[in-house]
């Protein structure tokens, strides 16, 4: 095994760790991000009513 071949497996491990952490993080954030908008707009209708 080359140093290349090595260097090209830690990178596409790491790349996709990377991923997998972002995409667990976006699930955690999803429901909140949705919370709050609807908060947004409820308290934006209020307001023009």
């Amino acid at each position: 095994m080359t140093m290349n071949d090595l260097r090209r497996i830690y990178l596409d491990h790491r790349i996709g760790d990377q991923l997998h952490y972002y995409q667990r993080q976006e699930g955690r954030a999803q429901p909140l991000f949705r919370r709050l908008k609807l908060g947004f707009w409820i308290a934006t209708i209020l307001a023009l009513l």
